[in-house]
C-alpha cells in the first residue's frame, strides 16, 4: 500500500515537472514571438521614417534645383531652348492674319459678360498649409480697405474648376500670385492671367524662389509677417486702389 502511495506520488511529482517544463517551453516561446514581432514592427517604422525622410530630402533636392536652373538668362535659355525653338519657328511660319482666340470660348466664357469688380482680388496660391497663414495675411490686409479677396478653392464651382477660375481672373481688379515654390497649378494660372492683359502683383519669401523670366513683374518680397503687409499696402493700396475707391 505505502509503495502504491510512493509510486503515485512520483508519477504527480513528474506529471508537474514536466507540466511546467511546458509552460515554461511555451513562455519562452512566446517571449521570442513578442520580441520577434516588436522588432519587426520597429524596423518597419524605422523603414517608414527613413523613407519619409528620403522623399522630403528628394522634394526638397528638386527644388533646389529648380531655383538653378532658372536663376538666370544663359540657365534659363539651356533648359527650355526646346521651347524657346518651337515659339521661334512659329514666330516665322505663322500666318499673318488674325485669328480667333479659342481658350475662352473653349471655356464656355464670354468676356462681354464679364464686369471687372473695382473692389475685388483674386489671389493665385499653392492648396497647402505651408503657405495658408499667407493667405489669411493677404486677406486680412485687404479687407481693412474694404477689399474683396478670394482664391480658386473657395469658389461656388460646379463641374470644372477652371472656367470659374479664369472668369475670376477676368473679374479681379488686380490678381495677386503666391510664386513661392513655383507651384504648377499656380504658375499656369499667372501665365493665363498675363495672357489676358490682368494686373499681377507676385509675392515670395525672397528673390530666388522667382522664376527668372518673372523677375521684371512687380514683386513683394517679404521674410516675415510685417513686411509682407507693408509692402501690401505699400504696392497695392497706394497702386492700385485710390482712397476714394476704398
Amino acid at each position: 500500500m505505502i509503495a502504491n502511495i510512493d509510486q503515485i506520488s512520483g508519477l504527480v511529482s513528474a506529471t508537474v515537472a514536466i507540466l511546467g517544463l511546458f509552460i515554461a517551453v511555451v513562455a519562452l516561446l512566446f517571449v521570442r514571438q513578442q520580441r520577434r514581432e516588436s522588432d519587426l514592427l520597429s524596423e518597419l517604422r524605422e523603414r517608414d521614417y527613413h523613407s519619409q525622410v528620403r522623399n522630403e530630402a528628394i522634394i526638397d533636392r528638386i527644388r533646389d534645383l529648380e531655383r538653378e536652373l532658372v536663376r538666370n538668362s544663359k540657365d534659363f535659355r539651356e533648359v527650355n531652348h526646346l521651347l524657346i525653338d518651337a515659339q521661334k519657328e512659329r514666330s516665322v511660319e505663322a500666318d499673318a492674319r488674325p485669328r480667333r482666340n479659342t481658350f475662352l470660348s473653349e471655356l464656355g466664357i464670354e468676356t462681354s459678360n464679364v464686369a471687372v469688380d473695382p473692389k475685388y482680388v483674386f489671389v493665385l496660391t499653392p492648396f497647402l498649409e505651408s503657405e495658408k497663414n499667407v493667405y489669411a495675411l493677404v486677406v486680412r490686409v485687404l479687407s481693412a480697405y474694404g477689399l474683396r479677396v478670394s482664391r480658386g478653392d473657395e469658389l461656388q464651382a460646379s463641374g470644372e474648376i477652371l472656367p470659374h477660375i479664369v472668369e475670376n481672373i477676368l473679374r479681379a481688379r488686380l490678381v495677386i500670385a503666391n510664386v513661392e515654390g513655383r507651384n504648377p497649378n499656380v504658375m499656369y494660372e499667372l501665365g493665363i492671367a498675363h495672357a489676358l492683359g490682368k494686373d499681377v502683383v507676385l509675392i515670395a519669401g525672397s528673390q530666388d524662389n522667382v522664376p527668372f523670366d518673372l523677375r521684371n513683374k512687380r514683386i513683394i518680397l517679404y521674410s516675415n509677417p510685417t513686411q509682407l503687409s507693408e509692402g501690401l499696402r505699400r504696392s497695392i493700396i497706394g497702386r492700385y486702389f485710390s482712397e476714394s475707391e476704398t
